[in-house]
């Protein structure tokens, strides 16, 4: 999601849609690699607009996709 490169000391998956059925949650095209501190920023209510307009539409997509998980 930001310009950072993953590494092994810091990798997250994030589910795109964690409801799906056992055997798609997991299927490439659900995940997303992010850092932890991304991670943290998708699942909280921090604020991320400072981040740059494409990195803050990510951030908003995926905890859109969440948001509407839940209702």
């Amino acid at each position: 999601m930001c310009s950072e490169p993953v590494l092994s000391t810091n990798v997250h998956i994030h589910h795109i849609n964690p409801s799906l059925p056992i055997t798609l949650v997991n299927r490439v095209t659900n995940l997303a690699t992010v850092h932890f501190g991304c991670h943290k920023t998708v699942h909280s209510s921090m604020s991320f607009e400072h981040l740059g307009n494409k990195v803050s539409y990510l951030y908003q997509g995926y905890r859109q996709e969440n948001a509407d998980l839940q209702l």
